[in-house]
């Protein structure tokens, strides 16, 4: 109904010690998964694509760092020849796959030096 606010349900004052940390695991949990949710439906595919090529470009494992996310964007416009709409539009699929799967934010990431 217009108007009308939703009540927010508020923690309960008697949890332990111990259920705190079993309730940030499971909000750990379902953080993530509401991120990897986020991704378009439509195009949930193009953009684990995108994020796939970047990841087999870098040769990396684990965590990608912001130099290699720069030496595949300057690939992309120095060697492919991509637009840049087009770049931001990978570095935005990429910047998505590295936060849903990683918990990470780039305005974290230090300099490169």
């Amino acid at each position: 109904m217009p108007g009308r606010k939703r009540k927010v349900p508020t923690p309960s004052s008697d949890s332990s010690s111990s259920d705190s940390s079993s309730t940030s695991s499971e909000k750990s949990k379902k953080v993530k998964a509401i991120i990897a949710d986020l991704l378009p439906s439509k195009s949930r595919k193009l953009y684990e694509k995108t994020y796939a090529d970047f990841l087999s470009f870098a040769k990396i494992k684990g965590q990608p760092s912001e130099s290699d996310i720069l030496l595949y964007m300057h690939d992309l416009a120095e060697i492919k020849k991509l637009g840049y709409k087009t770049l931001w539009q990978r570095y935005s699929m990429i910047k998505s796959g590295v936060q849903a799967r990683h918990d990470t934010w780039y305005r974290c990431y230090q300099a490169a030096p």
